[in-house]
């Protein structure tokens, strides 16, 4: 069981379809699932500067709606993998959308801090995130990067 979802939480998602110890796949599946997801969605709003564990009631709503998602995610590719038909796809798109959210987290930390938090975005997510010193080549702001100014060569030069 994970600090947002349950277990119990996936039933409505997957049908109500009962899930034990010996089922396939089994709470055990589903609980490392949940925490899976829990820990990829704290990894990017942690990236982005939002403290966690989200304890804000919309914050704890949305994550537990995401981890649900990835979780169900999981679980329906568990069973399409289950069945043996190897052209079933059923969950590889909802993880696709789980990726994309994740990424999405990363390149919009004050947004998903504000919507997690409530009010106004954490101060940690609100930084300026580029390379404003020195940039991936080695290249350094000061030496490197200085305005360079040039006249083409002319005879009439003022």
């Amino acid at each position: 069981m994970g600090t947002y979802a349950s277990t119990s939480d996936l039933a409505p998602r997957i049908g109500d379809r009962p899930l034990t110890a010996s089922t396939t796949p089994s709470t055990t599946h589903v609980d490392s699932w949940i925490l899976e997801g829990e820990a990829l969605l704290e990894g990017a709003l942690l990236a982005g500067g939002t403290p966690v564990p989200v304890t804000a009631d919309r914050g704890v709503t949305l994550m537990k709606t995401w981890t649900l998602d990835y979780t169900e995610a999981r679980f329906r590719m568990s069973n399409a993998a289950a069945g043996g038909d190897g052209t079933n796809e059923d969950g590889e798109n909802q993880l696709t959308r789980f990726e994309a959210l994740v990424d999405d987290i990363h390149e919009n930390p004050a947004r998903y801090g504000a919507m997690v938090v409530g009010a106004d975005a954490p101060e940690g997510t609100r930084q300026l995130r580029s390379n404003v010193l020195d940039d991936v080549d080695g290249r350094v702001a000061s030496v490197d990067m200085a305005a360079q100014y040039t006249v083409a060569d002319r005879e009439d030069q003022f």
